[in-house]
């Protein structure tokens, strides 16, 4: 928005979609494609992480594996496995590498 960009859409966007980008910046001042949303305004983490969940994302969002991420923790692997499938349902997330990506900023530890 600061270099002047009114509409956002992608190359493989349907044509619907592009004529009203079109349309909805000259009536409204602006568009972004439906599919760009959710990964430019990233979630809040939610008020109901654990700390270990805290954590567990703190440490996905390093690169770490889940392995390591036992390993720091002091736990095993599949408790790691069970906190990334909860982080994952509380962020409506498919994997992790879109829960990383939706974060967009550091992870707090304490609420």
């Amino acid at each position: 928005m600061q270099a002047g960009v009114t509409g956002l859409v992608l190359a493989d966007d349907p044509l619907d979609d592009i004529v009203r980008a079109i349309h909805d910046v000259h009536a409204f001042g602006g568009w972004v494609s439906p599919r760009l949303v959710s990964s430019l305004l990233p979630p809040p983490p939610p008020a109901s992480l654990t700390l270990r969940e805290r954590e567990t994302l703190r440490l996905l969002a390093e690169g770490s594996e889940n392995a390591e991420i036992a390993a720091a923790m002091f736990i095993t692997v599949s408790a790691v496995k069970f906190h990334v499938s909860n982080l994952l349902r509380k962020f409506g997330c498919r994997d992790r590498t879109q829960l990383v990506s939706r974060l967009g900023r550091p992870v707090p530890l304490a609420s």
